[in-house]
């Protein structure tokens, strides 16, 4: 009989696990084209999950210095030049998200370990962390991420698995060093969460071509859950409408007696 099994996750910042398993899953991606490596992506070994209070939204990034993640393209039509993400980082599509690499990503200041960038022994430039060098603000290019599809991935899950459902918990206050290494304009619209990914042990290996169907059928999902919200919502609107209407009219009547 199969076991539904739970993974849990402490949020980034107080634990390392979440981070260390996500570093890891790109760095198999990244061996297996046999091309280029992380530290040639300008990979920071830097991750973020953080609920957004805002939008109630979950926020999964990935950040990449943009030197070596960027290419300046120049723009013809507006004599002018923009920063387009380098198509290798499409090694990652359909694992941590779908369709290409530019409609995913966005370019923010951050605070992160200082680094260098200098030629490996080929000569392809590469991404060396400076040992005690502090922090410092750098330009980075982000992934943002689908939560569920990286989760799956992480944990070798197949999406059709029935059993299969990442769940968070946002936690009112992490540790001092939760909310280091992120960007710089983060004030108190984010918080950091706990992860509970439940699936069945042994539904697996996780399959990026069901990457797509999965994310439409969690969409149809999403939407008829909002449109039954929005008709509950709806119906207690009218109803308190039609009862604050009957006592108006009950109070004029008792009025008469007064």
């Amino acid at each position: 009989m199969a076991q539904t099994v739970v993974k849990h996750y402490e949020a980034m910042g107080i634990s390392h696990e979440l981070q260390q398993d996500i570093t890891q899953l790109m760095h198999k991606l990244v061996m297996q084209t046999g091309k280029f490596t992380l530290s040639e992506l300008g990979y920071l070994h830097m991750s973020t999950l953080l609920f957004n209070l805002q939008d109630q939204s979950l926020e999964l990034k990935l950040y990449f210095d943009v030197r070596l993640a960027g290419r300046v393209n120049r723009d013809l039509v507006v004599d002018g030049h923009h920063i387009a993400p380098v198509k290798e980082l499409n090694v990652f599509n359909g694992y941590f998200f779908v369709g290409d690499i530019v409609n995913v990503v966005t370019y923010e200041k951050i605070i992160a370990p200082k680094v260098d960038i200098s030629g490996d022994r080929l000569g392809r430039a590469s991404l060396v962390f400076k040992k005690n060098g502090g922090m410092k603000e750098l330009d980075a290019l982000v992934i943002n991420c689908s939560f569920p599809l990286t989760m799956a991935a992480i944990a070798n899950v197949n999406l059709m698995d029935p059993n299969f459902a990442p769940r968070v918990k946002p936690i009112a206050k992490a540790a001092d060093g939760a909310m280091q290494m992120v960007v710089t304009n983060i004030v108190q619209k984010v918080v950091p969460v706990t992860v509970d990914v439940q699936y069945t042990d042994g539904f697996g290996p996780y399959n990026p071509a069901d990457a797509v169907t999965y994310l439409n059928q969690l969409r149809n999902v999403t939407s008829k859950t909002q449109a039954n919200h929005d008709r509950i919502v709806e119906s207690v609107t009218k109803r308190a409408k039609k009862n604050k209407k009957k006592s108006d009219q009950s109070s004029k009547w008792m009025s008469k007696f007064a």
